[in-house]
């Protein structure tokens, strides 16, 4: 059996403005596609909710058996 686990605490804090909202989607964009200056439906964006996560501490584990 093989697992990898993170746990963590953190603070989490609501995007509100429009601005952090598209920052925050371009940074995850990013992820997987290396591309700058991504378009977004502004309706869409309004109507999101978005969450930002600022880790505290963070511990991870990982059993791999050959």
């Amino acid at each position: 059996m093989e697992f990898e686990s993170v746990c963590g605490t953190g603070t989490i804090e609501i995007l509100e403005s429009e601005e952090n909202k598209l920052t925050a989607l371009s940074i995850l964009m990013r992820q997987y596609d290396p591309r700058e200056g991504y378009s977004f439906n502004e309706a869409l964006i309004k109507s999101m909710l978005l969450l930002k996560l600022t880790a505290v501490n963070v511990t991870g584990k990982r059993l791999k058996r050959s």
